[in-house]
């Protein structure tokens, strides 16, 4: 399969824009009209790994301890009687979906205590024996983080990643009470996207500036619990701080319909994507690893490809994509309203 096929059918499956570089250098540019790759785009669940890497500057900065207690940060927003084993949850357990819950708190990011939905909830299991995706975990690490350093999940991030790192007209949703969302909401540009795979693949370093520490890189990208499920699938692979292992190569920040930073150390490649995919998110990760790299080995394109978006795209389609690239931006909320 040629370049531009390979990219038509990630087009066909909602791309709406891709980065590729090597080594740090831009080998490839991709984007579907009518999006463009200097857009803030919703990252959905992105958002988790830039809270991990927040998470690891605190950890640096003597701010936290992997060994925390959650509830030790919150003693107003307890139960009377709070479950013991949510009382023993740890920013470990939290940066790695492992608070022992078997059906997540799930609550609406921007009802007015969302602290007190999840410290009221139940725990099934010992809090770091299973693995269950819990975006009400990466909220409260959010919370931790913004109450041990005292700034803003985005004004802690500006000076220490966000800026180093170049990027430009984020926007960062946040609660009614002003805290940024840590579990979703995090809006950025696709050529910023393949900045942070870059800062990832060279194990925290940036501009020639070691931002963060390598063995914070190393231990927040490893497998440190296996999901439930079928073995040998992307969704299986293990998962380490908010970051997913990839079952052909490296590992991933994603996102919902399709949002993507795919690292490959041993290529020394990243893979930076927006969409809008009503496919399984899967389908797409397929197309990388099994056309888009071969395609690549077998040409060198240059330049910015622009394709049109499918001419049988459906309705639902359309108005995912007018949504997630509105000048003004959208809720979490809003977007799971459709």
């Amino acid at each position: 399969m040629s370049y531009v096929s390979a990219l038509e059918k990630l087009r066909d499956l909602g791309m709406h824009g891709m980065v590729i570089s090597r080594e740090g250098e831009t080998v490839a540019e991709a984007v579907v009209r009518p999006y463009d790759l200097d857009r803030p785009h919703l990252a959905f669940s992105m958002t988790k790994s830039f809270a991990s890497m927040a998470a690891g500057f605190c950890v640096q900065e003597g701010l936290l301890s992997l060994d925390d207690r959650a509830a030790s940060f919150f003693p107003d927003h307890l139960p009377p009687q709070p479950c013991e084993k949510i009382m023993r949850i740890t920013i470990r357990h939290l940066l790695m979906m492992a608070t022992g819950h078997t059906k997540e708190p799930f609550f609406w990011p921007d009802e007015p205590e969302p602290l007190d939905a999840f410290f009221r909830s139940h725990a099934e299991a010992e809090p770091g024996s299973v693995f269950l995706y819990n975006t009400a975990g990466s909220h409260v690490l959010g919370y931790i983080i913004e109450k041990v350093s005292g700034l803003s999940l985005e004004d802690y991030l500006r000076p220490r990643l966000l800026d180093p790192l170049g990027m430009a007209g984020w926007i960062w949703d946040r609660h009614p009470d002003g805290t940024c969302m840590a579990g979703v909401g995090l809006h950025l540009k696709t050529r910023d996207i393949v900045k942070f795979g870059n800062f990832l693949l060279s194990e925290g370093a940036y501009g020639g500036k070691q931002l963060i520490g390598a063995d914070w890189i190393r231990e927040a990208t490893a497998k440190h619990i296996v999901q439930p499920g079928e073995p040998g699938t992307e969704r299986t692979s293990g998962y380490g701080y908010q970051f997913w292992r990839n079952l052909r190569e490296g590992y991933r920040a994603d996102g919902a319909f399709g949002q993507f930073c795919i690292v490959m150390p041993r290529r020394g490649m990243v893979v930076a994507m927006n969409s809008g995919t009503a496919a399984d998110m899967m389908d797409i990760m397929d197309v990388v690893f099994g056309e888009l790299l071969d395609a690549l080995k077998a040409e060198k394109p240059g330049g910015l490809v622009t394709l049109d978006a499918p001419a049988d795209e459906c309705d639902a389609q359309r108005r995912l994509r007018r949504m997630l690239v509105e000048e003004t931006h959208w809720t979490y909320k809003d977007i799971m309203r459709g």
